[in-house]
């Protein structure tokens, strides 16, 4: 209605300022939208009174026109205006349903509330009770279980026969209840908990004991119980690396200085070694047969669960690593390592005699051949400086009894090149510098030598230097065959410029 009324008197000012040009004007300045009031009334009394008095009746013309034609325009809408009250009056009443429809909303909510929300809190109260109650009855189910093991454990340790196996089992699953949950910060369990603590200590002290007194000993029976007891007590791989880690002890403790007890200290090394792998080995078979009776799980498998497939194995890795370690401290020294080169084939059979003592025990081989090379590859740097040193040996006096120089001084013919005088006295030149029958004796005799040298170790050591002493030989003969026949040259034995090869090819079969 407001609005309408509003649109009409603006539609009526409008065309009365319009058609009245000095009043129009004078509305038009109210209109703008800078129009200053206090400008305007300055600039009226500022022109004169008689120039107020004009624009004073001008304004009071003005008013009295606008009222005039707004009342012939509010009785020219009148019809619109009766109708727009008619409209507000169902306006009225729309708001007044619309009224009662919110009220009625507003009590089905609470209704629903009181309906549905109520109850489900009290169904969430409800709920958590229960879930407080269940978690009281699982404490007291655990409370009941442990007393009830605590009890049995007792039992079981007060037996005259002390079965620490089965008392195992139960420590094992008092353990668990203690680890889950906080029974020690209950009052009347507290002894009862500390009791048990005691109880596991000593346990597993006793069972180290016989685990380590029964490995010396070779005691099956305290073994099987031992390893029985950590099985349940799921420690087995823990405790069998700290034996492990005990007994290779033993093998680094074991002196070995350089000098002249180095043989007799290697002698207790190995000794040493040997022993402590025939227990390890032991061990490693009772490990292997036995099965958990009650879960029907091999030992074995729990080894193999940490990436241990035998226990001779992984003690014989660690021990072999610990010996050459040794023979690598020996040898830092230059004359310790000299004489240990020099006693090379000693030293290797002492090994090989070690391997014999393992070679074989009860059904089955201790060491697979790979392992056995383990020990032998922590000398094998002395191995191979023995040989090139042998190699050296059979080959030098062969270069002392015929020279680069001769046979670079001979033709093809076998005759002296650039050799002044006669035949006669070159042949006999050259005659003289050919090695004698002494020289030979002398180089038979070291070959000999240095094949009885190898004798005491004829697996590690024979075969390469009889390898050596055939390629010696041929060198030898090659050469005899240079000063008749320089021609010779083309042979597999030399390179350009009459040079050894290396390696020297082997004779074929039958040579």
């Amino acid at each position: 209605l407001h609005c309408s009324f509003a649109k009409h008197c603006s539609n009526f000012v409008h065309f009365v300022a319009m058609a009245r040009s000095p009043v129009g004007g004078l509305l038009d300045s109210f209109r703008k939208p800078d129009f200053n009031v206090a400008a305007f009334v300055r600039d009226a009394t500022g022109q004169g009174q008689d120039r107020t008095l004009r624009l004073s009746q001008q304004l009071q013309d003005c008013a009295s026109s606008l009222e005039e034609d707004l009342r012939r325009e509010i009785a020219a809408c009148h019809e619109e205006l009766l109708q727009c009250a008619g409209s507000i009056n169902d306006l009225d009443g729309q708001l007044g349903e619309a009224g009662d429809i919110v009220a009625a909303l507003k009590a089905s909510v609470s209704r629903v509330r009181g309906d549905v929300l109520v109850p489900f809190q009290e169904v969430k109260r409800r709920v958590l009770l229960l879930e407080r109650m269940q978690a009281v009855n699982v404490l007291i189910r655990k409370l009941l279980r442990f007393l009830f093991d605590a009890r049995k454990l007792r039992t079981q340790i007060d037996a005259p026969g002390k079965d620490f196996s089965k008392a195992a089992h139960t420590l094992h699953e008092l353990e668990l209840v203690l680890q889950e949950s906080n029974l020690e910060k209950v009052d009347i369990l507290r002894s009862e908990v500390i009791w048990i603590r005691e109880t596991s200590a000593r346990v597993r002290r006793q069972c180290e004991d016989d685990l380590r007194t029964g490995v010396r000993q070779g005691n099956h029976i305290a073994l099987s119980t031992a390893l029985q007891v950590f099985f349940n007590l799921q420690g087995l791989w823990p405790q069998l690396k700290k034996l492990l880690a005990e007994l290779l002890e033993e093998v680094k403790q074991a002196p070995l200085p350089a000098g002249p007890g180095f043989h007799q200290a290697l002698e207790v090394n190995l000794q040493v070694l040997v022993a402590q792998t025939q227990r390890v080995h032991a061990l490693d078979e009772i490990v292997q047969a036995k099965i958990d009776p009650l879960t029907h799980k091999s030992f074995q498998s729990v080894l193999e669960a940490e990436g241990v497939a035998s226990l001779t194995a992984h003690f014989w890795t660690e021990a072999t690593a610990v010996v050459k370690a040794k023979f690598s401290k020996v040898c830092q020294d230059r004359a310790s390592k000299r004489a240990l080169v020099a006693d090379c084939p000693k030293v290797l059979q002492s090994l090989v005699t070690s391997m014999e003592k393992l070679a074989l025990r009860g059904k089955g081989q201790v060491l697979k051949a790979a392992e056995r090379e383990a020990l032998y590859k922590a000398a094998a740097d002395l191995r191979n400086e023995f040989l090139g040193e042998s190699i050296r040996r059979i080959t030098d006096p062969i270069e002392m009894m015929l020279p680069d120089k001769l046979l670079s001084s001979l033709s093809a013919s076998g005759e002296r090149v650039g050799g002044g005088g006669t035949d006669s006295g070159a042949a006999s030149s050259v005659s003289d510098e050919l090695p004698t029958m002494h020289d030979l004796r002398r180089y038979v005799q070291l070959l000999v030598a240095e094949l009885e040298r190898v004798e005491s170790c004829p697996e590690l050591l024979l075969k390469e230097v009889v390898r050596s002493v055939r390629s010696s030989v041929l060198f030898f003969a090659t050469r005899l065959e240079q000063v008749v026949d320089s021609s010779c040259i083309e042979l597999r034995c030399f390179e350009d410029g009459l040079r050894l090869r290396s390696p020297l090819p082997m004779p074929s079969a039958g040579h």
